[in-house]
């Protein structure tokens, strides 16, 4: 329908020195100095009171979907503070989605899974981010409450040129749908 749905929230940096820094390398920068779960505190803050705005000005039911490291999953009160959020800003369950990197879920299996199944049962959904782009466990992956599959950009990449890298996609997608998850393609902007 082309009809807006979703939207992911995501934080970078722009340095006047250095330039635009990745995601991966400001949240590295701000947890070595011990703020990274501040920042993503606030950011998933942010996203709620945004999405909770357009869904009143557009009566729309979006959704927003922000990234989490494994870290912050683990955190025993992530859940707490999850559904203490969305309370926050009057948004049903249903209008956060948690992205986790494949990573994040491998290094700390039980913890992760722990976590993602009691934000499910809340209603909260889970997507996979940059699949494709770790080391996957299809056994750990296909064990998760998973809602979404993030196709990584560097899947994405090489669509259009690699013979090799349809064939994988196409795998990809078979697999999402046997799943019954819907899939997402990252970096195509």
């Amino acid at each position: 329908t082309y009809e807006l749905t979703g939207v992911e929230c995501d934080v970078r940096w722009e340095n006047a020195q250095v330039g635009a820094i990745s995601r991966e390398e400001f949240m590295a920068i701000a947890d070595g100095a011990g703020i990274g779960d501040e920042i993503g505190r606030w950011v998933v803050g942010e996203a709620c009171r945004q999405v909770a705005a357009w869904r009143k000005r557009f009566e729309r039911d979006f959704f927003v979907s922000a990234r989490f490291s494994a870290r912050q999953i683990r955190d025993p009160g992530f859940v707490a503070f999850i559904r203490e959020t969305l309370e926050t800003h009057s948004l049903p369950t249903r209008a956060l989605e948690i992205a986790v990197t494949e990573a994040s879920v491998v290094e700390a299996p039980r913890e992760a899974r722990a976590a993602l199944d009691a934000l499910r049962l809340t209603g909260v959904g889970i997507a996979i981010d940059d699949f494709g782009a770790g080391h996957s466990s299809l056994s750990q992956i296909r064990r998760l409450p998973v809602d979404c599959m993030k196709l990584g950009r560097s899947l994405m990449s090489d669509l259009y040129i690699d013979m090799g890298a349809q064939g994988v996609i196409a795998a990809v997608l078979a697999m999402a749908r046997g799943m019954r998850v819907r899939s997402v393609a990252d970096g195509i902007e």
